[in-house]
């Protein structure tokens, strides 16, 4: 349990560690992208 427990975490803190690599850039541009998306996804949900 703790053995699957440490790799799960290990492994997102892997993912994380990957993402940071990428560059700080390339983060702005996803979470931009990202949040447009996301924006749009919430007015088509929601329309005013």
């Amino acid at each position: 349990m703790r053995l699957a427990c440490w790799r799960r975490c290990s492994t997102v803190a892997n993912f994380y560690g990957f993402l940071h690599s990428l560059g700080k850039l390339n983060l702005k541009k996803k979470f931009a992208a990202a949040r447009r998306v996301g924006q749009h996804a919430g007015r088509m949900r929601y329309p005013e």
